[in-house]
């Protein structure tokens, strides 16, 4: 129970977008309680604890839970970013072979409505976040960049996407 503690959980396979959004799509602020606890990310609420612990006595915390499962960091990284960045061109080069604006992925590689596609979920996600102040990040990746032909570059687009955030 840590009333001092504010989460926005944003849906998942909500807010992928082809153009930077202005608002952000799905969601609701709880606030972290025995109630919602099992449903909010461990690792954040670990996080959140070690920030708050670092502020002066009493200070509010609101984490933003801006997550989507089987996602690569190309699709977290501003478009311009992401074009000027070396490593992504592998991402870049696979998705303009095969993905069309406006259709369906039969093949479920780009995922429904295609949020895995370049940038998508940087417009959706991230640049609608980005007029608000952030007192500390975490990127929490799971095996979206372990593929071959993207792990070589991946400290490239890391460096990329933490770039790209900051420059909103």
């Amino acid at each position: 129970d840590f009333p001092w503690l504010k989460i926005f959980k944003q849906w998942p396979f909500q807010g992928a977008s082809d153009e930077p959004a202005r608002d952000v799509t799905g969601g609701q602020w709880v606030t972290c309680d025995p109630q919602q606890a099992q449903q909010l990310s461990g690792v954040g609420f670990f996080f959140a604890r070690a920030l708050q612990q670092s502020l002066p006595a009493g200070t509010p915390i609101a984490l933003i839970n801006t997550q989507m499962g089987g996602t690569y960091a190309e699709c977290w990284i501003d478009r311009g970013t992401l074009e000027n960045t070396p490593s992504s061109k592998p991402f870049l080069d696979k998705a303009a072979k095969e993905v069309q604006a406006g259709g369906s992925d039969p093949k479920g590689y780009w995922g429904e409505n295609n949020f895995r596609r370049p940038s998508a979920l940087f417009n959706g996600k991230v640049a609608p976040l980005q007029p608000m102040a952030a007192r500390g990040v975490i990127w929490y990746q799971g095996e979206g960049n372990t593929q071959r032909w993207l792990a070589a570059g991946y400290a490239g687009t890391l460096t990329a996407l933490i770039n790209s955030w900051r420059a909103g």
